[in-house]
C-alpha cells in the first residue's frame, strides 16, 4: 500500500488516496472508497529523478502522485507484470563520484565553449551579418555617440575636406574599398572605425598627428573593419551578457549593454590578438606605401601621453556628481583602455630600422 494523492483528469484538485498492487493488478482507493482497479501494466510510472514525487498515470488519464519513491522502486522491482530500473539521472544524483565527474565535465564544457567555441561562433556570425544590418548598426551607433559623447568638430569644413582627401589619396590602392572620413570633437585623441567602414577622427587626434601619423592610425582601424573585429567583439559581449542574465535571472545589465554597444564598436575593447593583427596590417601597408613605420610608434606615444594626462585630470574631478557627466566619464574610461604598449611601439621601431636600412641599401 502506497500513500499519496489522486488528481482527477485535467484537474489540479488534490485528494488523499492510496495505491495497492497485488498479483499483477492495481487498486486505487480515494477517501476510503475504491476508485479504480485494473492490470498493473496499464499504469504509466514516471522515472525517478532525485526525490521529486513520482507520478503514476491511470488508464482514465487521472494521476496518482506519491513522495514514497522507495516504495515505488520496490513495487517496480517485485512486480511480475513490469520491472523497471532506476534511471541514470537518479544514479548521477545519488552517487558523489558521479556528481564530481558530472560537475567536472560541465566545467570543461563551459571552459571549452568560451575558450574556443565562442570565438569561432563570433567569427561565423560576424561574417554572416547582412550588409544592410551592418550599415544600420553603424549609423545607429554613431548617432548615439553624437548624443552622449561627441560634439561637432571645431575643424573648419574646408580643412576637414583637405585632410580627408589627403588620406583617401593614400588609400586609393586598397582594392577600391570606401572608407568615409568623419570628424568629431572629444577630449581624447582617438580614431573610431565603424563596421560599415566609416572612420571617425577626433579633433584632438588631428591636432597632435602629422599626416603620416594620422595615416598609420587610419590603416590600423581599417584592419579592424576588414577583419570584422568590431562585430566579433559585439557578438561575444552580447552572448556573455545574455548568458549571465539567463543564469542569474537578472536583466538589469541589458541597459548597460545597449549603452555600451557603440563603445565596443569604437575598438576600445579588442583582444590582444585583434590588436596585433591590426598593427601588423598597418605596418605592412606603411612599408608597401614607402612610409616609415616610426610614425606609427610616434603617434602611439602621443596618444598614450594624452590618455594618461586625461586620466590624471579625471581623478582631480572625481567628486563630480552630475549624471550626464558621470556617464560620459564612464564611456571615456572604456575608450582609454585602448591598448598602447611599449611592446607595440618597439615593434614599429624595429620595422622602422629595417625600413631605413633597405632605403640606404637601395640608394
Amino acid at each position: 500500500m502506497i500513500e499519496g494523492f489522486w488528481f482527477p483528469a485535467g484537474s489540479a484538485k488534490k485528494i488523499v488516496a492510496a495505491l495497492s498492487v497485488s498479483e499483477g493488478r492495481f487498486k486505487v482507493i480515494v477517501k476510503h472508497d475504491e476508485y479504480m482497479e485494473g492490470q498493473f501494466d496499464e499504469l504509466i510510472v514516471s522515472s525517478r529523478v532525485g526525490n521529486i514525487p513520482r507520478k503514476i498515470q491511470l488508464p482514465d488519464q487521472s494521476v496518482f502522485e506519491t513522495t514514497d519513491n522507495e516504495a515505488v522502486d520496490r513495487l517496480l522491482q517485485l512486480s511480475s507484470a513490469i520491472v523497471k530500473r532506476r534511471g541514470w539521472a537518479h544514479i548521477l544524483e545519488t552517487r558523489w563520484s558521479w556528481i564530481g565527474v558530472s560537475l567536472l565535465a560541465v566545467l570543461l564544457f563551459v571552459f571549452a565553449g568560451f575558450r574556443w567555441g565562442l570565438p569561432w561562433a563570433s567569427v561565423s556570425v560576424a561574417e554572416s551579418i547582412p550588409e544592410p544590418i551592418v550599415q544600420q548598426l553603424s549609423q545607429g551607433s554613431l548617432s548615439l555617440l553624437d548624443d552622449i559623447m561627441f560634439k561637432p568638430s571645431e575643424i573648419s569644413e574646408s580643412e576637414q575636406k583637405k585632410i580627408a582627401q589627403r588620406i583617401q589619396n593614400r588609400l586609393a590602392h586598397l582594392d577600391g574599398s570606401n572608407f568615409p572620413i568623419h570628424f568629431r570633437k572629444m577630449g581624447l585623441p582617438n580614431a573610431i572605425a565603424l563596421p560599415s567602414g566609416d572612420i571617425v577622427l577626433t579633433d584632438r587626434l588631428v591636432n597632435i598627428a602629422s599626416d603620416e601619423e594620422l595615416l598609420s592610425v587610419v590603416l590600423h582601424e581599417i584592419s579592424h573593419v576588414k577583419q570584422k573585429h568590431g562585430l566579433q567583439q559585439l557578438v561575444r559581449s552580447s552572448v556573455l551578457s545574455f548568458a549571465i542574465a539567463l543564469v542569474v535571472g537578472d536583466s538589469s545589465g541589458v541597459e548597460e549593454l545597449l549603452v555600451g554597444l557603440p563603445v565596443f564598436l569604437m575598438q576600445s575593447q579588442y583582444s590582444r590578438s585583434h590588436e596585433s593583427e591590426a598593427d601588423e596590417y598597418a605596418l605592412e601597408q606603411m612599408m608597401a606605401m614607402d612610409v616609415d613605420p616610426i610614425h606609427f610608434a610616434r603617434i602611439m606615444e602621443k596618444m598614450e601621453g594624452a590618455t594618461q594626462q586625461a586620466g590624471a585630470q579625471g581623478n582631480e574631478d572625481h567628486n563630480e556628481s552630475d549624471t550626464s557627466v558621470t556617464r560620459q566619464k564612464k564611456l571615456t574610461d572604456y575608450i582609454s583602455t585602448h591598448p598602447v604598449s611599449a611592446e607595440r611601439i618597439r615593434k614599429a621601431e624595429t620595422l622602422s630600422d629595417t625600413f631605413n636600412r633597405r632605403r640606404v641599401l637601395s640608394n
